[in-house]
């Protein structure tokens, strides 16, 4: 992938954790769909964090 294959999928990823984020502090869900959500959260994080590093080892 090159740089701006990643920057557009962080961008994308971006907007997307913060919205999920919003939703869990701004919503009454149920506790199932407040579990599916922090799982969300997570992977999103975690796709970010793996962005990152790519980004990193590109640019040595």
């Amino acid at each position: 992938m090159d740089t701006g294959d990643l920057d557009s999928a962080e961008k994308e990823l971006s907007s997307l954790l913060h919205k999920c984020e919003a939703v869990l502090q701004g919503s009454t869900l149920s506790q199932s769909k407040t579990t599916l959500m922090r799982n969300r959260v997570g992977a999103l994080r975690t796709a970010l964090e793996l962005i990152h590093r790519t980004k990193l080892e590109q640019d040595e």
